[in-house]
């Protein structure tokens, strides 16, 4: 019963210890109660205010409703006249996004529904990782917001045309299958056509080739007619001319014996009583040789005659074999091209009908695809605005994008809890006391404390930075003195702020913790955890204040898009102005620590 009384008094003195020193009162009670509040009054929401976006368009009336959607849930809009100037003022963080709309871009209407065309690209600053999600997922939600406004009506009007079209699709389904039973009924019909054609070929070609080949030799016999009709026509003539002179010559003499027997020979017919007639006719007679010759010419010309009829008959029957042969190569011929044509429509009746096929299949698929869809699910189809999210930096590692974070949080915490650490074994040193026998101003062992941590602080950026340009391909080559300079600003600030609370609170333990306490504070209320654009107003404007999120932005600027401080003069007057601050902070703490 004794031990747990004797723990209540345990339990008792050491508050009373806690309580007694106001110090331990601030660090242990008042100290976490202040930052839980800090932190609930800066994160209390999630939503992000006061995004300020960047606006490229051809046409600025076409892109106002996109626009007031988003002005409306509190992003502030700014029209750009170049797409270039509007990502450069990303880089420079004069904006969180640059919203580009294409040429074609537009919302129009249709009856008393509303569509859009076109598309719009977004470009934000990847490397502000904190801040990226909320920034993509407040122009999502306020684009899917405004599309579903103009175009929800027009959704439900494309899903009743869908329907439309998949019943239509069902009625060209069932034609395409008519077609294709009308299409197999064709192909065996031309089948059947091409094997007829086939089949009279094959009983025609016996007999057009054997006429073919008569033609050939009939020709031959003409020509050879032609060649022996010149040599008989020569010798009928001849001997015509012949059997003229025979008829005259014959004639001729007749008439000569004739007059012959018209006297008598002096001497012979005193003789023997006779005439030269009576003596001559009997031994040949003229008259019966001219009616022979006269008959043979008669006989002669009936030949030629005959000769010339037949000659003239073979010519007609040439001229007639030669016409039926060309009638029976047309015929040939045409026989060919039909069986080569029916061929071809046979194949081309093949492809069709596996198109018809495919077509049917596609049909199946299309109709299985839309079939279920309804107007219920209008809301549940994609929006008609068609938007693209783009990194500035492209696809880089996590390492690479948090960086400018690692450095200002390193530099931060190295430089206070080493400032604070070596002023306090300074001043709490047993040799402290030869500071105030020196003939020297307090002054310069502060500065000479300062110059000695800003040393050892750099010493060691120095070797970090090495390390993210050899392992995390971190652009140092060029801008290295502007990155040292910006390293030179922050050390200050933190290495003055620990310097002034070493001077200004003596106790080792609650110097040290004091200054923790302020760097987590100070590290928790800036955007490195939640981004200052989901804070209230009068938080967020303190954290862009802050030290941590001016030298990280600075760092981010050069490192990655290879900004001149030049165009950062701003924050290089608030980093100058702590420095200034502090500077006579701490010199006012050391001197009255020396009093």
């Amino acid at each position: 019963m004794m031990a747990p009384i004797r723990l209540l008094f345990i339990i008792w003195k050491n508050l009373k210890l806690i309580f007694r020193s106001w110090t331990s009162i601030m660090l242990v009670v008042i100290g976490p109660l202040l930052l839980i509040a800090i932190i609930g009054f800066a994160f209390r929401g999630d939503d992000v205010s006061g995004i300020k976006i960047g606006i490229y368009a051809k046409d600025t009336a076409q892109v106002k409703d996109v626009v007031n959607a988003l002005y409306s849930k509190g992003a502030l809009v700014y029209y750009y006249s170049t797409p270039g100037r509007c990502m450069g003022d990303v880089e420079e963080e004069r904006l969180h996004l640059c919203a580009r709309f294409s040429d074609d871009f537009f919302i129009g209407k249709s009856g008393s529904n509303e569509f859009s065309a076109g598309d719009v690209n977004f470009y934000y600053d990847n490397s502000k990782m904190n801040l990226v999600n909320s920034i993509v997922n407040f122009v999502k939600d306020n684009l899917a917001i405004q599309s579903e406004q103009i175009t929800l009506e027009s959704t439900k009007e494309i899903l009743t045309n869908i329907e439309d079209a998949v019943n239509f699709m069902f009625i060209t389904q069932a034609q395409i299958a008519n077609f294709t039973v009308q299409a197999e009924e064709a192909k065996k019909e031309l089948i059947g056509l091409r094997d007829n054609l086939v089949e009279i070929k094959s009983r025609f070609d016996p007999s057009y080739k054997k006429i073919k080949g008569m033609q050939s030799e009939f020709n031959m016999q003409v020509e050879a007619i032609n060649s022996t009709r010149s040599g008989l026509k020569n010798e009928s003539d001849s001997l015509d001319m012949l059997l003229d002179g025979l008829l005259n010559e014959s004639l001729r003499l007749e008439s000569i014996i004739n007059s012959i027997n018209t006297g008598m020979i002096p001497g012979i017919g005193q003789q023997i009583n006779v005439s030269a007639g009576q003596i001559i006719t009997p031994l040949f007679d003229f008259a019966a040789f001219s009616s022979q010759i006269s008959a043979v010419k008669s006989n002669l010309s009936a030949i030629n005659g005959i000769e010339e009829s037949s000659y003239q008959q073979i010519e007609n029957i040439s001229i007639e074999l030669n016409l039926m042969v060309s009638y029976l190569d047309e015929v040939n011929g045409s026989l060919l091209s039909d069986i080569e044509k029916l061929d071809k429509n046979i194949n081309g009746l093949n492809k069709t009908i596996i198109q018809l096929n495919q077509l049917s299949s596609s049909l199946d698929e299309r109709i299985n695809t839309f079939s279920g869809i309804n107007q219920e699910q209008a809301g549940e189809l994609l929006k008609p605005i068609k938007s693209f999210f783009n990194s500035l930096l492209g696809e880089k590692p996590r390492v690479f994008l948090i960086f400018p974070v690692i450095l200002s949080f390193i530099i931060m915490f190295i430089s206070a809890l080493l400032s604070n650490m070596t002023v306090l074994n300074e001043i709490n040193s047993s040799a402290h006391f030869r500071n105030f026998l020196l003939p020297i101003h307090n002054t310069y062992f502060i500065v000479g404390l300062f110059i000695t941590n800003l040393i050892i602080v750099i010493s060691q950026v120095l070797i970090f930075l090495w390390v993210g340009y050899s392992r995390f391909d971190i652009a140092l080559a060029g801008n290295f003195w502007q990155v040292m300079l910006i390293v030179v600003m922050l050390a200050s600030i933190f290495i003055m702020f620990g310097m002034a609370l070493g001077y200004m609170i003596r106790s080792e333990q609650t110097s040290i913790l004091t200054t923790t306490m302020c760097l987590l504070a100070m590290f928790l209320f800036s955007d490195i955890i939640f981004p200052a654009e989901s804070m209230p107003q009068i938080a967020a404007n303190l954290a862009y204040l802050n030290p941590i999120v001016v030298a990280e932005s600075m760092f981010r600027k050069t490192l990655f898009y290879n900004i001149p401080l030049g165009s950062m003069a701003y924050q290089i007057l608030i980093l100058c102005a702590f420095i200034l601050v502090l500077f006579l902070a701490v010199v006012v703490s050391g001197n009255r620590r020396k009093k």
